[in-house]
C-alpha cells in the first residue's frame, strides 16, 4: 500500500523483470536480477491486486482455481490468506457458494480470497 504515484506498480514491474532499471541494479542476495531467467523467476512470484475477482462457485472452487482440488492445500491456502476462521463460521464452510449467486463477502474478505492462488503456488513450490 502506498500513496498514488509512489511507484508501487513500477516496483512490481521491476521485481517481475518486465523491464530493468535505468540506473543502479536490483540484487537478490549476491546475484544481480539480470542474471536470473525471467520466466523461472516469475513462476516463483505472485501479485495480488487490491480488487480481486470472486467467481461464481464455492469458496473451495475459488481457492483452488486452476489447480487440482486438494483439501490440505485449500486449508493451508485459506490459513495463509487469513480467511480460514471466517470460512469455518459459515454453515457450509468451504462449500459455501459465493459470487453473483452466493454469499456476499466483505471488501476485506474479497481482497483476501485472491491470495488463494498465490498461497497454493507457494505450497506447491515448497512441497514439490
Amino acid at each position: 500500500m502506498g500513496a498514488s504515484g509512489s511507484g508501487k506498480t513500477t516496483l512490481m514491474k521491476l521485481l517481475l523483470r518486465f523491464y530493468d532499471p535505468w540506473h543502479g541494479e536490483i540484487r537478490l542476495g549476491d546475484k544481480p536480477f539480470t542474471a536470473l531467467h525471467h520466466a523461472s523467476w516469475r513462476e516463483r512470484c505472485g501479485v495480488v491486486m487490491q480488487n480481486g475477482m470472486i467467481f461464481n462457485g464455492t469458496i473451495a472452487d475459488n481457492i483452488s482455481l486452476g489447480q487440482e482440488k486438494n483439501e490440505e492445500m485449500i486449508l493451508q491456502a485459506a490459513k495463509i490468506a487469513n480467511i480460514d476462521e471466517f470460512i469455518e463460521t459459515l454453515a457450509k464452510g468451504y462449500m459455501t457458494e459465493v459470487g453473483n449467486e452466493g454469499v456476499s463477502l466483505s471488501t476485506g474478505q474479497t481482497q483476501r480470497l485472491p491470495l488463494r492462488v498465490q498461497s497454493i503456488k507457494s505450497i506447491v513450490s515448497i512441497s514439490g
